[in-house]
């Protein structure tokens, strides 16, 4: 974006203009972005696209001349509340590919305080004293505020005096910038495509001639009538309607013909309760006149159909090209959109509706084209911001992501990228940093896991390294006295090992090598390791240390036998 440009122009004169007409203008923004009450944003297009300005009538330009004079003696007022001096400014930003324009009644010596001036208006008065400018003024404020960098606009209401004069203070409002830059670039867009039309009056309906006098003299008998006359130019009237209706004027010569019809329809009715008055036996005459009211009653509902569904018709066929509109412009973001995401979906149904809900109350073929044109520029500016959103936010996605692994995390990522930046970026760190913590809590538990069993490999490798023979051959005894009871094996508190089970592969040691013929058996815990001293029936006392895997086994061989002679015992 480059710096503001203060432009040596008086505004109103052709210089001034000059500039405007390569601009776009703050005072044209309401209009671009359809809040404005004097034109719309079809006739915008039309006077950019080709260069003409629009024609100022006389009630226009009496209007403008009364807002100069009321903007020249509101003035003082206005600098005694700001407390300085202001000029009249005309500057213009080059904002990215946009020009901007913005003339300013009032511009304070450092640009920090702007003002606008507006001409007295009951209805307006009444929300600028509560502080609030009217919407159809706001998004000219906020092309001034951006293109001369003033932080704040004092706006004013006023005819020029004290007693009929006030103001508010306008600021930045958020969300507000964002949508005028869209509504600019979709009209830049919309501007180099456009195609001008020609600006035409309203069409007036086509006046019939009148018909000649129905004339019903009668006493006793039909005196005098030029019923059958006047029957051939009301049937020549009614074969000469057209019924095929295609533009504004077809639309208004028929709904000036319906109004004829029923003026007719009205004089035939007065011409009979005229003669019948005079008379109630010219069955014939009556029989006709009831024909020619018929006819023309049935061709006047005939076209107040044809009118009606034509118009319906009109109505669907503005709306299905607005759509086509709104559906090639979401066609043209789909194409260089982001893979991973669903580009913004365009609800067909949910447009018609819209479209048909700003046509209400439209009477002619222009209006309509303006209402639907207005509905499709909202549906486009849409759909650009819902697609800005998610390319924002997927870029700022990858960024945050670290690896493959954490995009995994995220399989909705489709319908995150709908929250807003802010909403989405807590979401997206939330997430990782969960599934973070929970890898480091894993990764923990793991670590201990192993350092317990390094450390129980380093016990059993140490105790196999002190461990002495195993067998009863090569194990010392000890006898004892024969009249001294043997001594107890010395016990210890040992660990809690698995519950006496049916043994499995014994391994180096099976149940041969063990003397089961026991009168004692006593564990403990050795210098060597694991060490269980078995004192045999002939009193001598054997200590054998063996691993922790050799002991259990060991245990349950013994425990088993126990049960077995124990059971053997008890059947006995």
């Amino acid at each position: 974006m480059n710096n503001p440009v203060h432009h040596n122009v008086k505004q109103g004169e052709s210089d001034w203009h000059a500039l405007r007409d390569t601009h776009f203008t703050a005072s044209e923004s309401s209009a671009m972005m359809g809040d404005s009450e004097y034109t719309t944003r079809t006739d915008l297009l039309n006077r950019k696209a080709s260069g003409v300005a629009e024609a100022i009538d006389a009630a226009t330009a009496a209007r403008f001349r009364a807002g100069h004079e009321a903007e020249a003696a509101a003035r003082p007022i206005a600098e005694r509340i700001v407390g300085e001096e202001l000029y009249p400014a005309t500057v213009t930003l080059q904002y990215e590919e946009l020009p901007l324009l913005a003339s300013c009644d009032g511009l304070t010596l450092l640009g920090e305080i702007a003002w606008e001036h507006k001409l007295w208006n009951e209805s307006d008065a009444v929300s600028v004293r509560q502080g609030i400018v009217p919407r159809k003024h706001i998004w000219q404020l906020e092309q001034q505020l951006l293109v001369t960098g003033a932080v704040r606009t004092l706006f004013m209401l006023s005819d020029g005096t004290e007693d009929r004069c006030v103001y508010c203070w306008y600021e930045p409002q958020p969300g507000l910038f964002e949508k005028l830059i869209a509504g600019w670039r979709q009209f830049a867009v919309d501007l180099a495509d456009y195609e001008p039309t020609v600006i035409v009056e309203p069409p007036m309906p086509a006046t019939p001639d009148d018909l000649p006098l129905l004339e019903l003299d009668i006493v006793g008998s039909v005196r005098d009538t030029n019923l059958g006359t006047w029957q051939q130019v009301v049937a020549a009237r009614i074969a000469g309607i057209n019924t095929d209706l295609q533009t504004d004027q077809d639309f208004a010569d028929a709904e000036g013909m319906v109004k004829f019809l029923k003026v007719g329809e009205q004089d035939i009715v007065k011409a009979k309760a005229a003669a019948i008055a005079q008379t109630k036996s010219i069955d014939e005459l009556f029989q006709a006149v009831d024909r020619l009211k018929d006819q023309m009653r049935e061709k006047r509902l005939e076209l107040e159909k044809l009118v009606k569904a034509r118009k319906n018709e009109i109505r669907f066929e503005i709306a299905a090209a607005a759509l086509g509109q709104v559906m090639a412009h979401a066609a043209n973001i789909a194409e260089g959109f982001d893979r991973r995401l669903r580009a913004p979906d365009v609800l067909e149904s949910k447009f018609r509706q819209d479209c048909i809900e700003a046509m209400k109350g439209k009477r002619n073929v222009a209006a309509l084209h303006d209402a639907a044109s207005a509905t499709a520029t909202q549906w486009k500016l849409d759909l650009t911001a819902k697609a800005q959103l998610m390319t924002i936010n997927i870029r700022h996605f990858d960024d945050l992501i670290e690896d493959e692994a954490q995009a995994m995390l995220f399989p909705d990522v489709g319908s995150l990228v709908h929250k807003d930046l802010q909403d989405f970026e807590a979401t997206v760190k939330a997430r990782i940093a969960d599934a973070k913590a929970a890898e480091q809590a894993k990764r923990e538990a793991a670590e201990k896991a192993e350092a317990a069993r390094r450390e129980q490999e380093a016990a059993t490798a140490a105790a196999q390294a002190n461990a002495k023979p195993a067998t009863a051959e090569t194990s010392p005894t000890v006898s004892a006295p024969a009249n001294d009871p043997a001594p107890a094996p010395e016990t210890v508190e040992t660990p809690t090992y698995p519950a006496p089970s049916e043994p499995e592969d014994a391994g180096d040691l099976s149940a041969g090598e063990i003397a089961l013929d026991v009168a004692d058996v006593g564990v403990r815990l050795g210098e060597s390791g694991i060490e269980v001293a078995i004192r045999e029936g002939n009193g001598d006392l054997i200590v054998v240390p063996l691993t922790i895997e050799q002991a259990t086994q060991v245990r349950d061989q013994l425990t088993r036998k126990i049960r077995e002679e124990r059971k053997a015992q008890e059947a006995a």
